[in-house]
């Protein structure tokens, strides 16, 4: 309906002014395709940030546990030193009561 409308309306101006209205709603259209590719291009984008965004996380976590294993790694280390510490004084003491 009102694509016929449109039409008439045209068919009233010469055809010089008939193309060139054509060539403007075709510039227009083409426009609006530009705008829609520019449109999912941003989605994508954003999309990507999104992923990249989980990866730093991930990499967060990651760089947390690590330091959680280091900080065990250390009281492990200390815990050792501690029982060679007293494995020795408990030696030494059983040798010096039992020659």
């Amino acid at each position: 309906m009102v694509g016929n409308i449109a039409i008439n309306v045209i068919n009233v101006f010469p055809m010089s002014i008939q193309n060139i209205v054509i060539n403007v709603i075709n510039a227009v259209l083409i426009l609006n395709t530009v705008i829609n590719a520019i449109n999912v291009l941003k989605i994508a984008t954003n999309i990507v940030i999104d992923v990249m965004n989980v990866f730093i996380t991930a990499t967060n976590i990651a760089m947390d546990v690590m330091t959680v294993m280091i900080l065990f790694k250390y009281i492990a280390v200390n815990v050792m030193y501690v029982i060679q510490k007293n494995c020795a004084r408990i030696v030494k003491n059983v040798m010096f009561v039992y020659p």
